[in-house]
């Protein structure tokens, strides 16, 4: 494997087939786990992976974790909004418990929990 930005890279893979679809041709390739996968034949050129360098970022990672926020959101809902929603309901429990002024169903309700979508 000669991509540099792959996991494999500089592993050797026992190849079964090549095949060849509308996007380009692939290897189905087995996987040091035993799985099968389909490795895009350019991966695999040494020439064609030497061509390709290192630069200067494109995408801060702040905007690739709001992306990964969104898609996350829009595909399964946001594992790390459920975590941190979570914690705002453990704190505000927390509070209830030692504030025997406010109510737990008060500082519960949807309308006191802050919308954090960006």
């Amino acid at each position: 494997m000669h991509y540099r930005w792959l996991a494999l890279h500089g592993v050797s893979l026992e190849c079964q087939r090549r095949v060849s679809l509308p996007d380009g041709e692939y290897l189905h390739c087995e996987l040091p786990d035993g799985a099968l996968g389909a490795i895009p034949v350019w991966m695999t050129d040494p020439v064609t992976c030497a061509e390709l360098s290192f630069g200067e970022p494109r995408v801060s990672v702040e905007a690739l974790t709001s992306l990964r926020d969104l898609l996350d959101s829009l595909a399964f809902g946001s594992p790390r909004r459920a975590r941190e929603g979570e914690a705002v309901a453990s704190g505000v429990a927390k509070e209830a418990a030692t504030d025997s002024k406010e109510s737990s169903s008060a500082s519960c309700a949807p309308d006191a929990r802050k919308d954090r979508r960006t």
